[in-house]
């Protein structure tokens, strides 16, 4: 999966090997929450992951885009 990163521009962070495609999910969940207890715009809640060093995939980051799109 080295290959796969080295082509994503998005990566800037370094990607440890504790997170794997599995923490997905829970990482939507919190970011639901987070989101839902107050309006967030995208700008800050990446802010925010990226401060806690959580590592985002493209993919990931899509479905965080949507997902505050289609809040009120």
């Amino acid at each position: 999966s080295q290959d796969l990163c080295a082509q994503d521009p998005f990566i800037s962070i370094e990607v440890s090997s504790t997170h794997s495609h599995q923490d997905e999910k829970p990482l939507l969940m919190l970011i639901n929450k987070l989101t839902r207890s107050r309006p967030m715009s995208l700008d800050s809640l990446l802010r925010l992951l990226l401060l806690n060093h959580v590592y985002i995939s493209l993919p990931l980051l899509m479905l965080i885009r949507e997902l505050i799109m289609s809040q009120p």
